[in-house]
């Protein structure tokens, strides 16, 4: 069973609302007990992780999810943002280089990011490199579902039954053996921007 929880964004107090935004959960009637009046379990503990923040709800007997979980942000967001690392390696290397320094191999999950991501790869000439959607039924490396693609023609084709991996060229995908050495596309961490000094 799928449950929406609302996490409400504020600015500080020259910046009004910014956002509603939802976490979705996916589980058990029986494994939430403050959603199933009560019953089993009376206890049970959900993290929320929202852009590098953990925030903790415990339910209580009786709670009914009130009130809301609410996420306070001082500054404006800022998206992820792609970078492209000039060193070859292989995909799990990369997929391991990425987790470390950044956040993830990149997902592309739309025409936009596509267009973002081949104009940083013209920026600095390069033609091919890693990103984080691999054969597991076709799943990004944060375990999302694909839902825009942008395969070159005939592809994939797991030739030799060993192309695991993806990596984008130029602005296509192409699967291939993930030992293949080529350069890697990251996705960082999003930041929280300071907003500008403002008289009041």
């Amino acid at each position: 069973m799928e449950y929406s929880l609302p996490i409400v964004l504020y600015g500080n107090i020259l910046i009004p609302r910014l956002h509603h935004l939802f976490v979705k959960v996916e589980a058990e009637v029986e494994h939430l007990p403050f959603l199933n009046g009560g019953e089993g379990c009376a206890d049970a503990r959900f993290l929320f992780f929202f852009m590098g923040f953990v925030n903790s709800y415990r339910s209580r007997p009786g709670s009914n999810m009130d009130p809301p979980l609410t996420f306070v942000s001082p500054h404006p967001v800022q998206q992820n943002s792609y970078e492209l690392q000039l060193e070859t390696r292989s995909w799990l290397d990369a997929q391991s280089f990425c987790r470390l320094n950044h956040a993830d191999l990149a997902n592309v999950t739309s025409p936009a990011e596509g267009e973002k991501v081949k104009a940083l790869l013209q920026r600095d000439g390069v033609e091919q490199a890693w990103f984080g959607l691999h054969r597991d039924s076709w799943v990004w490396t944060d375990g999302s579902a694909t839902s825009y693609t942008s395969w070159l023609a005939g592809q994939p084709n797991n030739a030799g039954r060993s192309q695991g991996c993806v990596y984008m060229e130029k602005e296509n995908w192409n699967d291939f053996p993930c030992t293949n050495q080529y350069y890697v596309l990251c996705q960082s961490k999003a930041t929280f921007t300071p907003p500008s000094a403002t008289r009041v």
